[in-house]
């Protein structure tokens, strides 16, 4: 049975996570309904402008908040928050680019993929891309 809103969280309350919270208003089946950030001031300011829950612990918010999809920003724990997605079963996560920084973290992503668990989808934002603007 489909969710008459899906239930969204913001992994990261930096500049970006605004924009992709503001879309969420346009969105008539989704909703977001928690954020995390390891910064107290950056996740305190975040969660009062949109009137939701904030976390310090990943973790600890996928588990109380059950979300449907998560997105997450930070770039130094893409694999470890696409594991953890996997590992606590939430249906999608959406992850900015690049996943993997070095060779040995491209392995996980890939064994990620064969779980079911979990869909991944890659955001990459190439609007300002040179060839892109000259096209």
């Amino acid at each position: 049975m489909k969710a008459s809103k899906y239930r969204c969280v913001n992994l990261g309350c930096g500049g970006r996570a605004y924009w992709h919270a503001r879309a969420y208003k346009r969105i008539p089946h989704g909703e977001l309904v928690a954020c995390c950030d390891l910064v107290a001031e950056r996740r305190k300011k975040f969660a009062e402008e949109f009137g939701i829950p904030a976390y310090a612990d990943a973790l600890e918010t996928v588990q109380k908040e059950k979300p449907d999809l998560v997105r997450g920003y930070a770039p130094d724990v893409r694999v470890e928050l696409m594991t953890m997605v996997t590992d606590e079963k939430v249906p999608a996560c959406i992850v900015e680019k690049p996943i993997a920084y070095q060779v040995k973290d491209w392995w996980a992503p890939v064994e990620l993929e064969a779980r079911p668990a979990t869909r991944f989808g890659v955001n990459a934002q190439f609007r300002y891309h040179p060839d892109l603007a000259h096209c």
